[in-house]
């Protein structure tokens, strides 16, 4: 395991809980819902025990856009009845015979309508930043780097229109890579992983782009990428560039300004989003780029050389932590392994396109709720927001095994500690007959564990 257990409190009390997790594939058009029945200490949230589910029960209705699974113990000894709700809208058809009853936990597969309209107002949601922008923030210091006021925003072009577009321009013609978009003063360009902006309006804290081509903010923070220089001598272990191959493609687009990263920067906003966007990425619930993360980054950066190249299998280090940052951590990072204990991750996509609605935990006493959760046990609508990810293979490796199929990725040290935090918090999260990957480990260089990797909102505008 990449992260450090929790240890529970020896005066805790003991309350159990009900806690649903909602995976959804829009391909298929088909999701299922995992209830674990857990036991876990009211301070703290102690360690997370998974109860027998053998005998257990349920009876599934869906009225008014809720969906209410109530689940019945085999006899009273086993426990009490527990009652589920999901506000996930009308559009699930449900079978007489889709419950399935497990030891360590109850399956019910559902399939959905093509026009299931929560399904499209979670896609909205998640749609990126097409109308509203704010004024952009460093996200360590919440300096201001970009002030929004009169600033135009504009979509920039996905990827793939620019490598057609390339392949199209004849050898005469000036090629569209190095000149088709320019930054402009007063203008804010978009794309799903970074704002292109002119280097004339931004602030003084930002920093400009050293010899390895990354800008900073004043306080040391990388925020983005510059000019690149024309050379840059690489000796040694490859060079680190923050995720250099994925967000360098189109690289034409940032010669004249400079790249902020999504995942490194805040945007205030009004409003409110749901407390799980904030769990975990050190930001405030009203932040706009709460749901860029260093690994929803890493996994949009796999996706796309996945894409690009047709490779699946990667083999992940982790470069040289940033010298400024050296025992430093944000908020909700304390609870994270040092990255010594962690040489090398191999991670394997399963499938690439996921919705995840949960974990929720669901309690019959509210206040018990309360004390695990800080929240009612029942969250309004609004509150239940879904967040993309894709199912992963992986295990914890050394770094000199040698791994001639897999695809030898080298990410920034803080994006490597928040990989490994997120894949063995969804595998702690899953039932222990779900975390089984089926993939031998014939090589005794590790045993192979099922998770999902977080992506970043998928920005429809520039698809």
């Amino acid at each position: 395991s990449c992260c450090r257990p929790m240890t529970p409190s020896d005066n805790a009390t003991p309350v159990e809980f009900w806690e649903s997790l909602l995976e959804i594939s829009p391909k298929l058009r088909q999701c299922r819902i995992i209830l674990q029945r857990r036991s876990a200490s009211t301070e703290g949230g102690g360690v997370r025990a998974t109860l027998d589910h053998q005998g257990w029960s349920a009876l599934v209705s869906c009225v008014d856009g809720v969906l209410c699974l109530l689940v019945e113990p085999p006899n009273a000894a086993a426990g009490s009845s527990g009652l589920v709700r999901l506000h996930i809208g009308d559009g699930l058809e449900i079978y007489s015979d889709c419950f399935r009853c497990y030891e360590d936990h109850l399956s019910i597969p559902l399939s959905f309508k093509q026009d299931w309209a929560w399904l499209a107002k979670m896609d909205l949601q998640e749609g990126g930043l097409t109308d509203e922008l704010s004024d952009l923030k460093c996200r360590r210091c919440q300096g201001l780097l970009l002030s929004a006021q009169g600033a135009e925003h504009m979509i920039l072009p996905t990827s793939l229109w620019q490598a057609c577009a390339e392949a199209l321009a004849c050898e005469e013609c000036t090629p569209l890579g190095s000149s088709h978009i320019r930054a402009s003063p007063g203008r804010v360009y978009s794309s799903p992983e970074y704002f292109l902006v002119s280097s004339v309006d931004v602030s003084s804290k930002v920093l400009a782009a050293g010899v390895d081509g990354l800008v900073r903010c004043s306080c040391g923070w990388v925020i983005g990428e510059g000019q690149r220089p024309q050379m840059l001598k690489v000796t040694g272990r490859r060079k680190l560039v923050f995720c250099s191959e994925g967000w360098s493609r189109g690289a034409a687009c940032k010669e004249a300004g400079v790249v902020l990263y999504k995942h490194r920067i805040s945007m205030p906003r009004g409003g409110k989003l749901s407390s799980s966007d904030a769990v975990g990425s050190g930001l405030q619930p009203s932040d706009g780029m709460a749901r860029y993360t260093e690994e929803a980054a890493v996994g949009a950066h796999l996706l796309q050389v996945q894409s690009l190249e047709g490779q699946s299998r990667f083999l992940i280090y982790p470069g040289h932590p940033e010298p400024e940052l050296l025992g430093d951590q944000t908020d909700g990072e304390s609870d994270r392994i040092p990255s010594s204990m962690v040489e090398a991750i191999e991670l394997r996509f399963a499938v690439s396109d996921l919705w995840l609605l949960g974990p929720t935990r669901h309690a019959a006493d509210p206040e018990a709720a309360a004390a695990l959760t800080g929240e009612s046990k029942d969250l309004p609508e609004e509150a239940q927001l879904a967040q993309r990810a894709a199912k992963v293979y992986y295990r914890c490796r050394p770094c000199q095994a040698p791994a001639p199929d897999c695809r030898v990725t080298v990410i920034p040290q803080q994006s490597f500690d928040a990989v490994c935090f997120a894949l063995d918090r969804w595998a702690a999260t899953l039932p222990p007959s779900h975390t089984l990957a089926p993939i031998p480990s014939k090589d005794m260089l590790g045993e192979w564990r099922t998770s999902f990797l977080p992506l970043p909102p998928r920005d429809r505008a520039t698809e």
